[in-house]
């Protein structure tokens, strides 16, 4: 149930209608709304790359980590001297960290870059936003007068 040509789904024109009823006079115009949902489309792409990177990394660690541990046990059975079970401990405990490292690296690559993708995104919105001065003007007429008009409007009085 989509367009064939944008991939929108039907129904925007009666959505559109809605909110110029509703006072909202540029949600009216249908290429702006499917320009919003392009956007919001291709954030959750962005987002879904970024998550996949992420699982297959902690993934790759998971597994590396399994490997290590597995060797440290065939070690760990094989050694006779005092000296070869603390090596073998100090492989543990080295590996251990090495995979907690990684996975601490990879869930702060993945925090910076979805912030980075949404900030992006807001400031995308908030310029499109100032630059539409039909929005301007009506968040300026819900602030109210500025405080240097009201001495203006008292003198004129």
């Amino acid at each position: 149930m989509t367009t064939p040509d944008t991939g929108v789904p039907f129904g925007w024109d009666r959505v559109s209608g809605l909110l110029a009823w509703w006072g909202l006079p540029a949600a009216a115009e249908a290429s702006e709304m499917t320009a919003h949902v392009d956007r919001v489309q291709m954030l959750v792409a962005e987002m879904n790359r970024l998550f996949r990177e992420v699982s297959s990394t902690q993934g790759q660690v998971v597994a590396d980590t399994n490997e290590r541990l597995a060797q440290a046990l065939h070690e760990a059975m094989a050694a006779r001297q005092p000296s070869d079970v603390m090596a073998v401990q100090t492989k543990l405990v080295v590996g251990l960290m090495e995979s907690t490292t990684a996975q601490a690296s990879a869930w702060t690559k993945l925090s910076q870059d979805l912030h980075a993708c949404c900030s992006a995104m807001v400031r995308e919105a908030g310029s499109d936003a100032t630059s539409r001065p039909d929005l301007t003007e009506a968040s300026a007429e819900k602030a109210g007068p500025k405080a240097g008009d009201t001495g203006k409007q008292a003198a004129g009085s």
